[in-house]
């Protein structure tokens, strides 16, 4: 699942979630390896569909940095996050 940020910190800001709820990248078992494979994916598509070929990032936050800071509480699950252009927030 990948939709736009409801409070975006760039430009494009995009998270992509696996429909499988895993708590963070160290608890990925070995079957699940392929949700990353799959994230790869969406992110790469996402990239072409977006014409975004002048770079993205794509993060992924664990541990403590899955924790809601002052704007937002988070859900502690997998998320990546496609980021392309300038911060805006």
């Amino acid at each position: 699942m990948a939709f736009y940020h409801t409070k975006p910190f760039w430009e494009k800001h995009i998270v992509i979630i696996p429909k499988k709820h895993i708590k963070d990248l160290i608890c990925v078992s070995d079957e699940d390896m392929q949700i990353i494979t799959q994230i790869m994916h969406v992110a790469r598509d996402l990239a072409k569909d977006l014409d975004l070929s002048e770079g993205v990032k794509l993060l992924t936050n664990l541990g403590k940095f899955q924790v809601g800071g002052k704007r937002t509480k988070t859900l502690q699950t997998l998320k990546s996050i496609l980021k392309n252009g300038h911060r805006i927030s």
